[in-house]
Formats: structure tokens, C-alpha cells, sequence
């Protein structure tokens, strides 16, 4: 625990699967993929998060708040509304519709909780950050962010009052800047 967040319960959830070493592979298209390696990301990326955030809540209930803090993805928005007239950058459909479920999830969470004052958001960046993971697909990005941006967004959003800010999904610069403003791609 940091001293900014003493005293106050927070939990941050948001590992994803990735991918075998070795090569790098095609974007997985929603034909290609078995139905086995798509309910792995759910079962990681979603039920994973929802086991934790029931482990903890008790506690949290008990403390009298805390703040839990889902991590998402720009994934869970792509391929946006069609026709795709431009289809370079592919999708992940396992991928982002686990993040898609997971941001449900966090508001689900929210509104049972926030009578406990327990703050549930997801928390998404803003710009791409290179982990090992987008490294295996990444094509160039004009902007992206540095991970220590991130995890500085994540303690900042630990420290919201549940009554201002819950059952959202907030990309990382909208945490930075204060406005807490709903995620959206640009």
C-alpha cells in the first residue's frame, strides 16, 4: 500500500491472455478463432475479475469503502459500427469482448456497491502503451503512453469518492486531467 492509500481498500483487476511466444500471428478473425480460445479470455478477463471483486467486497463493505478498479481496453469499442471500407488494422474478438463484458460487469458491480461506498470504474488507456502484449501485434501508433502514466491514472482513480465517481469507464488522460470524463475513441 502507497501512502497516498492508506487506509482505503483498493483492488485493480485486468489480466489478459496472451498469446504463445514465437512468431508473430495473424490478427485472429472471429471465423478463425474456436470457441475454447474465445471463452478463455472471459474466463480470465471477466470471471476472474468477478471472483476477485466477490472476495474482496465483504472486506471493503466492512471497512466502510474502498474502490475497485477494472482495467478495459480500447478493444472492447473495435471494430466500431460498420460498413469497413478500411480493414488494415484487424480485430480481437475474444479480446475485446471480454473487456466489452468486463466495463458491464464494472457498472453492474457499481450499482450494487455504491451504497456500501464502494467506487467500481474501469479504467482504460488512453493512447496505446507498448506492453509485450500489443508489441506482438503493434503497427505503428502516432502517440503512445508511458505505463507509469497508467499506473499513476489508477492510484488517482483508487481515490475518488464513490458518490462522485462510480460505475464508469474512464480512459487514463480523463483521470490524469481530472475531468473523469467517460472514455471515448477519438
Amino acid at each position: 500500500m502507497t501512502p497516498r492509500l492508506a487506509g482505503r481498500t483498493a483492488i485493480v483487476t485486468g489480466a489478459s491472455p496472451s498469446g504463445a511466444a514465437g512468431g508473430k500471428p495473424g490478427w485472429p478473425g472471429f471465423v478463425s478463432i474456436p470457441l475454447a480460445a474465445y471463452r478463455r479470455h472471459f474466463d480470465i478477463a471477466v470471471f476472474a475479475a468477478y471472483e476477485l471483486m466477490q472476495l474482496v467486497c465483504p472486506d471493503m463493505i466492512e471497512a466502510g469503502g474502498g474502490s475497485i478498479i477494472n482495467v478495459t481496453s480500447v478493444a472492447s469499442r473495435l471494430p466500431g459500427n460498420g460498413p469497413y471500407p478500411d480493414r488494415s488494422g484487424g480485430v480481437l474478438p475474444g479480446y475485446g469482448g471480454s473487456k466489452a463484458a468486463l466495463e458491464h460487469l464494472t457498472q453492474c458491480a457499481a450499482y450494487d456497491l455504491a451504497a456500501h461506498r464502494v467506487a467500481v470504474n474501469a479504467l482504460s488507456p488512453s493512447r496505446p502503451i507498448l506492453t509485450p502484449g500489443l508489441a506482438y501485434y503493434a503497427r505503428e501508433f502516432d502517440e503512445t503512453a508511458p505505463a507509469d502514466e497508467f499506473a499513476r491514472a489508477a492510484v488517482q482513480l483508487a481515490m475518488v469518492d464513490p458518490a462522485e465517481v462510480t460505475g464508469r469507464t474512464i480512459g487514463h488522460l480523463q483521470v490524469l486531467d481530472g475531468s473523469f470524463r467517460p472514455f471515448e475513441i477519438d
